[in-house]
């Protein structure tokens, strides 16, 4: 977990964080006392509406190698694909 966590300090300055942070004024205060598990689904609520609403969203140059990188691996063998409901049920023996 400690590489995801270096991953999400580094996103963004805390500079600039706190620039939008304080163009929101009490929405944002709000959202900062929510626990980490309500603000989390609360990214998955705004990310679904951007998504809802046809927003294009931008790649980074790293996330564009990583797209091609998987789509050539499974060109190369799509047998190893797994089916996201098989996905699912794994992740829900756990």
């Amino acid at each position: 977990m400690g590489g995801a966590k270096a991953v999400l300090s580094t996103a963004m300055p805390m500079h600039a964080r706190r620039v939008i942070l304080d163009g929101m004024g009490e929405v944002a205060e709000q959202i900062l006392r929510l626990g980490a598990r309500e603000r989390l689904a609360l990214i998955g609520v705004i990310w679904d509406s951007l998504v809802d609403e046809g927003v294009d969203i931008p790649l980074s140059h790293e996330q564009r190698l990583e797209l091609r990188r998987r789509v050539a691996e499974h060109r190369r063998d799509p047998d190893a694909a797994i089916p996201w409901s098989e996905v699912k049920r794994r992740l829900a023996r756990r």
